[in-house]
């Protein structure tokens, strides 16, 4: 009788140890797809703020009774006409107080209402002039009512170039609200003094500079405040302030600028002083 093949088998065998010495290469591309899968996400993150509507600053910290205004900016990163955020904040901690569009990158205002927990601010350009580098939409001013550890000011916006969408991330801020200092003695009228440490009043600045500045007052300070070119930057509790301006990564414009800052105390008294520099 002839005896039976042994082979039959071995296609299968073949097959199986085939599979298990394609494991470590299927493996080594797995791991090489979720390298380039992070150093994507990780690029994605480190350049999301090129392209955003934004608050400055991004944090505030103040007391029960004060006005607070941000600056509501965007840096699109490419070509842009118009730009539409959708603002919330909670009513039972802020109180929306205006909408001030002076200096403005964008003269035409298409929509500026608020109220009820909600902003809605919509601006322009006339065509054919774009904006494509960082800018000022508008800024807006709250009144703090009662104390909170940190409530959000939400941003949802839109940007469009010649109708079309453009993709733009947005950043919202946060404000602290601490109860007031004890109040001054009556008839306080004495405004706090202000002095601007750096730079040096209509000197040349470099494309990182440090803005400086100390206040004094008879019954104390309570904040400071940083304005650039009418656009608060940085603000403060006590008598100090300090600011890194880089102009470079702000995409400041060659020419003179404005700094002036403000200091005030607990009666409401308001101190303020001015520089102007170039760069």
């Amino acid at each position: 009788m002839p005896r039976k093949s042994s082979t039959t088998k071995k296609p299968i065998i073949h097959g199986i140890l085939g599979r298990s010495h394609l494991l470590p290469r299927m493996m080594m591309v797995l791991c090489v797809a979720l390298i380039a899968l992070i150093g994507v996400f990780a690029l994605t993150k480190s350049f999301a703020a090129a392209n955003s509507v934004y608050f400055s600053p991004a944090s505030t910290t103040t007391t029960i009774g004060q006005t607070i205004t941000l600056s509501l900016r965007v840096d699109p990163g490419s070509n842009t006409d118009a730009v539409q955020a959708n603002i919330t904040y909670d009513q039972n901690v802020l109180q929306f107080v205006s909408i001030d569009a002076t200096n403005s990158a964008f003269p035409i205002e298409i929509q500026g209402t608020g109220g009820a927990g909600q902003l809605v601010i919509a601006r322009g350009i006339f065509a054919p002039a774009t904006i494509s580098t960082d800018a000022l939409i508008a800024n807006v001013t709250f009144k703090v009512l009662v104390a909170s550890p940190g409530s959000t000011i939400g941003v949802n916006a839109v940007a469009t170039y010649q109708g079309n969408y453009l993709t733009i991330n947005s950043y919202g801020a946060t404000v602290i609200a601490n109860s007031p200092a004890p109040p001054p003695p009556p008839g306080d009228t004495t405004v706090p003094a202000v002095s601007i440490t750096s730079p040096v009043n209509g000197s040349k600045i470099s494309t990182k500079t440090t803005v400086a500045a100390q206040a004094s007052d008879n019954v104390g300070v309570t904040k400071m405040e940083v304005y650039i070119d009418n656009g608060i930057v940085q603000t403060s509790t006590g008598g100090t302030i300090s600011y890194g301006w880089n102009l470079k990564a702000r995409h400041t414009a060659k020419g003179a600028h404005t700094i002036v800052v403000k200091a005030y105390d607990a009666a409401g008294n308001v101190g303020s002083n001015s520089i102007s520099v170039t760069y």
